[in-house]
This record gives C-alpha cells, structure tokens and sequence, in this order.
C-alpha cells in the first residue's frame, strides 16, 4: 500500500527525530502513539521511501524499521545504508515478528544496532530508543573529545616548536652582538686600539644595536601574548611620518640615499591611533630601507585616501626580494637573506611588531614588488570622520 510521509511534528522543536518504516498501518498507528508525545516523528510505508526521506533529511537520529515489507525488505534496505555517505551512521532497531536467531543476527552483522519482537511493548521501545540515543549522544560527545584533544595535541606541539625554535635564533642572535662588544673591549683593554671619540662611537653603536634586539625580542613576546599597551588619540600621520623622515635623514645622505616623502593625501584627515607604536611602525620600515637598499638607491613614501581607507607606501630600490619570500616578511625571525640581516644589524623581528601593532588598529599590512626595484610595504588605515578635531 503506498500512504504519504506523515510528519507527526507540527513545529520546529529539538525533539530527536524517530523515522518510523512499516507498511502494516496497525503497527505504525501503535508506535506513533507510543512516540509522538516525546519524539519528532516521520513515517515512511516501504524501503524506497525510507530511503528517500534518509537522503532529504539529515536530522534524523534512530530508524525503527521493518524486516518484512513487500519489495525491499528490512535487511535490503540496511544493505542500502551501508553504501550511504552519512545515513549509516543513524542507529537501526529492527522491528519483526520473526523469532529465528539466524534473522537477529543477519541484522545486526548489517548494521542494525538492535532487535524489537513484535507484539511491540510500549515500554521496551521506549527504554530501547531512550538508550540508544543516549548511546549515539555519547559516542558523538567523545568523538568530538577526541578531536578537541588532537587539536589541543597539535597546538601544544606547535607551541613547542615555535618555543624551542625561538630560543635557538634568539641565542644566536645575541651571541653575536655580546661577541662583537667582548671584541671591541678586549682591543681597547689590550692597547690595540685606543679609547679614541671614533672607538668609543663605534662600542656605543654596538651596545645600542645590542638594546635595539633585546627590545624588539621583548616587544614582540609582548605582541604574540596580546599584552601590548595602546594608548590611542586623535591624530594626523602626515606629522609621524615626517618626524621619522628627519631622525632619519642624516643617514639617508651618509649612505648616499635619497627619499622623497608626499603625505598631501592624508593630511586633512584624522586618525584614532597610538601615536608611540604608529611612529614605531613607521621607523621600522623606514630603518629597513637604510639597511637592505643598496648605496645611491632611492626610497619613496606615498599616501593615498581611498573611501574610508587611507594608504601609506613604503617604497625602496634594489635590491628586490623573490615572490615566494613576500608572504614571509612578516613571520617572526624570518630574514631573506641571513648573511645580509646579519651584517646590517637585522634579526627578522621587526616587520612581524609592525602587522601586530597595524593589525590592532583594525588595519592591514602588505608586501610587494616595488617599481623602484625592492620591496613596497603598504599600510592601510581607517580614517576617522573629517568632521572630528585634530590634536596636533
């Protein structure tokens, strides 16, 4: 006989559904009397039809299903659902009149996770369902357990790489500069060189190269434990960044390097930023072009206003940095080229405190070829409404 999908459940509650499969209507009138109070009940009267509604919905959490049934019977449609994607995975309580041991088993070893004999009792199927729903909730809840464990596992182990890791380069980039002072002291201690204005500068650049690293390493522990301290005010970044610009032009013209600065775009707009770590930022691009641009090279900073977004570019001449190595720049540690990082001073930390400090003032950081020939460093800030007060 063939009779519609009844769906018993006339609102979306988070009842478990029951997908009852029968074709006697004596028998599915009884189990929808026994289940229709405590479950979201859908009927189906044959095997194709079971099979249906399975691949239509996905919510559906035990099959109390039929051996006898003309076409496809019980045990046909349980060989269905173990090719199924997902369906398989449903818990089966075979519902028969047979009594044969031989039947029990033959389910079971398809996949069925129980048996029901008929005359049903509303009891049994009631205990029978309650248990293995309880059952597939457990198995689900250690199963998902299992992977927060293997996450927590393989968070851990990162975490242990990225430690031991960092205090190997850490070690190795202090012995170097604690080596080069030790050098220097022992040549003024020996007579070899004298305590002249020229070796003295030359230990004080040491020893402050020395404090430069210890503060970026410092800094950037600070950045990856979210502890780094803003203290955020209205502002303009055409004045930062032509601060930055003078601290830094004397040894522009040492290294025979010229710059060119135009922040006429972003001059009548306003920012809300930390003025400290945004100069921080700034100095620390504007550093790397003096100490990976070639002598007679050029830098070149721009600004752009683009909807709500203003731009600052930082450009640089050769030498450039290969397409692979752009999306590294900003890792922690990571030097292009180690031999040229370390007899310019470079320890790989500083673009990596510039996308934390950017990436806090809801903004974006990213590296590119430059039409001059090295790298262009782009950062992107949201502007404050024109309308607001500048502090100056």
């Amino acid at each position: 006989m063939s009779q519609p999908v009844v769906d018993i459940a006339g609102n979306h509650s988070k009842k478990n559904t029951i997908l009852i499969v029968d074709d006697d209507a004596v028998n599915i009138r009884l189990l929808l009397e026994i289940l229709q109070n405590d479950y979201r009940v859908i009927v189906a009267t044959g095997g194709q039809q079971a099979l249906k509604l399975l691949d239509k919905h996905s919510d559906i959490d035990l099959m109390l299903l039929d051996v006898d049934m003309p076409g496809m019977s019980g045990f046909d449609v349980l060989q269905r659902l173990g090719g199924s994607n997902h369906s398989h995975k449903i818990p089966v309580i075979m519902v028969t009149a047979r009594n044969q041991a031989g039947d029990e088993v033959q389910g079971l070893e398809l996949g069925a996770v129980d048996y029901i004999s008929k005359p049903i009792s509303a009891a049994v199927v009631k205990a029978r369902i309650k248990t293995h729903l309880s059952l597939e909730k457990a198995k689900l809840r250690l199963s998902q357990q299992n992977l927060d464990l293997q996450s927590a596992l393989d968070t851990s182990k990162k975490a242990k790489e990225d430690l031991t890791q960092f205090t190997a380069m850490v070690g190795h980039e202090l012995r170097t500069p604690v080596a080069v002072l030790l050098c220097e002291i022992e040549l003024l201690l020996d007579g070899i060189r004298q305590p002249n204005q020229k070796n003295l500068e030359s230990l004080k650049e040491e020893v402050e190269h020395f404090s430069s690293l210890i503060n970026d390493m410092f800094d950037l522990v600070l950045a990856e434990d979210r502890s780094l301290k803003y203290n955020k005010v209205e502002c303009q970044l055409g004045s930062l960044i032509h601060r930055s610009y003078e601290l830094f032009q004397r040894e522009f013209s040492e290294r025979d390097i010229s710059i060119e600065v135009d922040t006429k775009a972003i001059e009548t707009v306003n920012f809300k930023v930390d003025p400290k770590r945004l100069r921080q930022v700034i100095d620390n691009l504007i550093r790397n072009t003096l100490r990976y641009t070639d002598e007679n090279g050029r830098c070149r900073i721009t600004t752009a206003l683009v909807d709500d977004w203003a731009y600052i570019r930082f450009e640089d001449s050769e030498p450039g940095v290969e397409s692979v190595e752009l999306n590294k720049l900003f890792d922690r540690l990571y030097r292009v080229e180690e031999s040229r990082s370390r007899s310019t001073g470079g320890a790989g930390l500083g673009l990596a405190i510039c996308k934390t400090i950017i990436k806090d003032h809801s903004g974006k950081i990213e590296a590119k070829h430059s039409e001059l020939g090295g790298l262009a460093i782009t950062i992107g800030l949201p502007v404050l409404s024109q309308e607001q007060p500048v502090l100056k």
